[in-house]
């Protein structure tokens, strides 16, 4: 009976030590959770200021790409493909003649599709267009005139010429916009509450908005092809070859803008 009376004892001692314990720790977590709570409405309460920076720069293209566009047309379907199939190969072999890697050639896209003729309110089926995109990219300028020379010898025509950056470097000035962004808004921020006679406290908040790059476009069939039609010409200006020998690249602007929220003292 003694025994019993004692495990029981020792059973209660076991549980209050648990249940004060679990209060302690409970307390702990509630005491926690109003610090934090308390913090955010302490901030939140607090004046802040917000502002936003900007930063451009202007920096030398590294890459060209060439995009041909391969289109044939035949009363048959099947032959409408193969013959922009074989234009496409001649491209091909044309580009590795003048020492273009095939790792540099991109066929994107290839399409075949129905023509029609609108007559006396009926649609007459008049054959098939076949399409196919290629895309050549390098990093050497010099090699424009090779690569647009090859491409309009076999039967293709220029759709558009790029002068673009690189993956490395737009990562590269990527990191540099964003910097300079940011410190044009702490900047901005100091001087408004300056301005206030006030100084920057804690970084409430900091995001990126933008950042932004447009490759420059040297030559655009479809914006010449507008221009005539607009002009009244039946004429399509299209860049000379002789021209493509000495190309120098403008410079693309690279935009970045960051926000940034700061609380006052």
């Amino acid at each position: 009976m003694v025994r019993q009376i004692t495990k029981e004892v020792q059973v209660e001692g076991q549980g209050l030590k648990m249940l004060k314990l679990i209060l302690g720790f409970s307390g702990l977590v509630i005491l926690l959770i109003v610090g934090l709570v308390y913090t955010s409405i302490s901030n939140s309460k607090a004046p802040n200021v917000s502002a936003q920076g900007t930063a451009s720069l202007e920096v030398v293209p590294d890459e060209v790409s060439v995009s041909f566009n391969i289109e044939t047309r035949n009363i048959s379907q099947k032959i409408a493909q193969e013959q922009a199939i074989e234009i496409g190969d001649r491209v091909k072999n044309s580009l590795k003649g003048n020492g273009i890697s095939g790792e540099d050639v991109k066929f994107l896209s290839f399409s075949v599709y129905p023509e029609y003729n609108w007559d006396k309110g009926k649609n007459e089926l008049i054959g098939y267009v076949a399409r196919q995109e290629i895309l050549v990219n390098s990093k050497s300028f010099d090699e424009v005139f090779d690569i647009v020379n090859s491409g309009v010898s076999s039967g293709a025509s220029v759709s558009y010429i790029n002068f673009e950056l690189s993956s490395k470097l737009q990562n590269e000035y990527k990191v540099k916009a964003l910097e300079l962004a940011s410190e044009d808004a702490k900047l901005k921020a100091q001087a408004i509450a300056s301005g206030q006679g006030k100084e920057l406290g804690k970084l409430i908040s900091l995001s990126n908005q933008d950042f932004n790059y447009n490759p420059i476009r040297y030559y655009d069939y479809g914006v010449a092809t507008s221009e005539a039609k607009a002009s009244g010409s039946a004429e399509i200006e299209v860049p000379e070859l002789n021209d493509l020998n000495d190309i120098n690249p403008k410079e693309i602007n690279i935009q970045a803008s960051v926000s940034v929220q700061y609380t006052l003292r």
